[in-house]
């Protein structure tokens, strides 16, 4: 049952545009020392590393990461219980949460794309839809997974004079899986003039080979966030561990930004 509802609460942090009906309550499941936690698939690959390197040292403790959701759908599955923590990407100040690592959030380019910096004007430029190439030549295409995905909502909330509209058409995205931290990414770095936006964390950690740009500065440094009960044992004991030396040293091997604790 957990399961099911589980899934519908995914299907509603996908299309959050439409007003959900208020989710009833349930009995969480809960069982003392396990933590049940989910975020985008952005933050997928980092948080299962460190779940995995929390569990290899506090034998007692089970971090079980979810499949990923969307913002919206997570943090609805918070509160309803089918889960103990959530973890977001953001810009700027976190107002809530605790901030445990960071990215350069940058874009992918593929082959034939000589742009390497986007400024405010070029962004504009760059979603245009009168303007359909890039300098070179080659055919512009925006490779996303969905309007909703963090990162195109930090581009949209950041990025004067976008909209919804202006990022253009889904390529499509055949036996993509949800799990799947780097599938835009691997796709750009096959198809001419395909880009999408990306983690640097991300590229590094899975060693895909692309051309990255640099984005305006209010874009291009983006935190994880993770939110819950830390009066809950096992999330206190899990946040502890991933600002602690262990946890950081961790997150700056696998080619993301450490924070303070």
């Amino acid at each position: 049952m957990r399961w099911l509802i589980l899934t519908i609460v995914t299907f509603l942090g996908c299309t959050h545009e439409q007003s959900p009906p208020q989710l009833s309550a349930v009995p969480s499941g809960k069982k003392a020392g396990v933590v049940r936690v989910a975020g985008p698939v952005a933050a997928y690959g980092v948080l299962s590393h460190l779940a995995k390197t929390f569990m290899d040292r506090h034998r007692n403790h089970t971090i079980v990461v979810e499949s990923p959701l969307g913002t919206n759908g997570a943090h609805k599955a918070l509160k309803a219980g089918l889960l103990e923590a959530v973890v977001t990407i953001e810009a700027g100040e976190a107002s809530k949460g605790r901030v445990f690592a960071q990215s350069q959030m940058v874009f992918a380019l593929g082959p034939g794309i000589e742009e390497r910096r986007f400024d405010d004007e070029s962004l504009k430029a760059v979603f245009n839809p009168d303007s359909s190439n890039w300098s070179s030549g080659v055919a512009r295409r925006y490779v996303k997974r969905s309007i909703h995905d963090p990162l195109n909502e930090i581009v949209l909330r950041y990025s004067p004079g976008l909209n919804k509209e202006s990022l253009g058409s889904v390529l499509p995205r055949p036996n993509m899986s949800r799990h799947d931290v780097v599938a835009l990414a691997r796709r750009v770095a096959n198809e001419r003039g395909a880009f999408s936006l990306a983690l640097e964390g991300n590229l590094k950690l899975f060693g895909i080979p692309v051309w990255t740009g640099t984005l305006p500065t209010a874009l291009r440094t983006v935190s994880f966030v993770i939110y819950g009960d830390q009066g809950d044992p096992t999330l206190g004991l899990f946040i502890k561990y991933i600002l602690g030396p262990q946890g950081q040293s961790s997150i700056s091997e696998l080619g993301f930004q450490t924070v303070s604790p």
